[in-house]
């Protein structure tokens, strides 16, 4: 690796991306706390708004768990996994699409591969699965559809080639509120998927 070490503060200790398996990702209240008081779209929502990770996070959780037909095993899992999708955002913040498609091909590398160490790590503290498997496939569909549902709502177009739902509207919760329901809605989503297990 040519480049120094990088290491981000929580309120739970220090955070080495390159070894991120030696923190104690099983205090669950970091990670919510991240989600809630970050803003999608770099924070430049329309009319004063603020829509955080974590509330996106429910709302790709509430997409995907209403498709047909996963068995229950299959649902908890997908459920706990939608809600971690982004979890990796906790602890290097979000890079917008548009600048990391302009990054150099080694650039868009080293963050994927940060990314999946990250993820890793955060699989291994739940006991599930963060970088490949069929649930990720349903999560990163219902991610794409959440996405052209907000560009609607909150700018008025989307990404070519997908259909907005243009009925859809955000609860837009203010951060605590974020905090709370993602952070309850990850303990019961971990209860369900180790019930199956």
């Amino acid at each position: 690796m040519n480049r120094p070490g990088l290491t981000y503060d929580s309120f739970r200790g220090a955070i080495d991306v390159d070894k991120p398996d030696r923190f104690d990702f099983s205090y669950w209240e970091p990670i919510a706390a991240s989600l809630a008081n970050q803003c999608r779209y770099k924070g430049s929502i329309p009319e004063g708004h603020f829509y955080s990770v974590a509330e996106h996070s429910l709302h790709v959780r509430d997409k995907v768990t209403k498709w047909p037909p996963f068995g229950r095993a299959l649902k908890a899992e997908i459920a706990l996994a939608a809600l971690l999708h982004d979890a990796h955002e906790a602890v290097i913040g979000d890079i917008p699409a548009p600048l990391y498609r302009v990054l150099s091909p080694s650039a868009q590398r080293e963050i994927d591969s940060i990314k999946r160490r990250i993820d890793g790590a955060l699989g291994s503290a739940f006991g599930i699965e963060l970088r490949d498997s069929p649930a990720l496939e349903a999560v990163k569909r219902a991610d794409a559809e959440v996405t052209a549902d907000e560009l609607w709502f909150f700018y008025g177009h989307t990404d070519p080639g997908r259909e907005p739902d243009r009925t859809w509207c955000p609860d837009v919760l203010e951060r605590a509120q974020a905090y709370d329901q993602y952070l309850e809605a990850l303990q019961k989503a971990k209860a369900r998927y180790d019930e199956t297990r």
